[in-house]
């Protein structure tokens, strides 16, 4: 029998998700969303996903039930179903600013935290595991297994978390708006057009991707490219002395910025 998952809330990233899960098509999923209309138009897109009539239908349904909710919301749910769950299933939630140990004051369930990325859309990509207390070595090889039909299953400490969601659940857009800024300053030359800058530079970043996967380091990339002397060697001089400054303020921002009590990149914007 299929393993069956239940996602709670399709916003961006629940139904990134549910769509993934469906696709690989070794699991049976389970949608519920508070706006029935957004869960319907998800079910029309991808026939192996199946529609729930409330959240304690999902509770019921699933063997693993992933809470995507808005940070606000995700409390009260909890609260709501929480006792519902059996310890045999496992809650997953992507709700990064709510504390495992909180979550596990809930339900008897196993909990874990999970920080996907867009590049799950893909099937491809890290997706981060922070593990509860309840979970022991054979449940989360399980629970990666699952992971694994999607996505790179990455286990982390909880307080490593913010960090790592830099690097991988925000690291898309980081990687992207350096991209673009390159190319308005590559425009800024007055030898090339901007949307021109960006189809060299997607290129090249794709290319890089496969070199990587075919098994070269950075390390590799950096020897191989840059001769002694050569432009490559002055240009990494800049990137050398100016981009450790930038990100490390940008990891400082990021912390602030969850100090504060928002929710990680990817949960932020999610509507249920």
């Amino acid at each position: 029998m299929a393993l069956r998952i239940g996602i709670i809330g399709t916003g961006n990233i629940g139904g990134m998700l549910a769509k993934a899960w469906a696709s690989a098509g070794q699991a049976e999923v389970f949608v519920y969303n508070r706006t029935p209309q957004k869960a319907r138009d998800l079910a029309r897109e991808e026939p192996r996903i199946h529609l729930a009539a409330s959240a304690q239908d999902v509770v019921r349904f699933a063997d693993v039930v992933v809470v995507s909710t808005k940070a606000s919301d995700g409390r009260e749910l909890m609260a709501a179903i929480g006792d519902q769950l059996a310890p045999s299933q496992i809650v997953a939630t992507t709700i990064s600013t709510i504390p495992l140990q909180e979550v596990e004051t809930w339900t008897r369930a196993r909990v874990v935290k999970i920080i996907p990325s867009i590049v799950q859309t893909a099937r491809c990509g890290i997706l981060l595991v922070s593990y509860g207390s309840r979970f022991d070595t054979a449940r989360q090889e399980c629970f990666e297994a699952l992971l694994s039909q999607i996505s790179v299953p990455f286990a982390v400490n909880e307080s490593q978390l913010r960090v790592c969601s830099d690097m991988t659940s925000c690291g898309p857009a980081f990687l992207a708006g350096l991209l673009r800024a390159w190319a308005e300053a590559a425009s800024e030359t007055g030898h090339i057009s901007c949307a021109e800058a960006e189809y060299l530079l997607t290129k090249t970043f794709i290319s890089t991707g496969a070199l990587l996967s075919s098994g070269l380091t950075i390390g590799d990339i950096l020897h191989k490219v840059t001769v002694p002397g050569g432009v490559t060697a002055a240009g990494l001089r800049i990137v050398d002395a100016t981009a450790p400054a930038v990100f490390k303020r940008l990891h400082e921002e990021t912390e602030r910025h969850s100090d504060h009590g928002s929710a990680q990149p990817l949960v932020t914007g999610q509507e249920t």
